[in-house]
């Protein structure tokens, strides 16, 4: 339940963006939000399964 709920709101997200800017602006965006997740928990005090993830 918990899955479709973030996919549901991933998908809406998305349709938001491509609204708001152009396609390809918006496809970036998707592609690279892991990146900018995986360095916002890098930068947080307890990220060190994700440090040790990224070794």
């Amino acid at each position: 339940m918990i899955f479709i709920l973030k996919y549901a709101t991933t998908a809406i997200i998305f349709v938001v963006a491509n609204k708001m800017t152009t396609g390809a602006n918006a496809i970036l965006l998707q592609y690279t939000a892991s990146i900018y997740v995986a360095l916002a928990l890098r930068m947080q005090k307890d990220a060190s399964p994700l440090s040790q993830f990224l070794h």
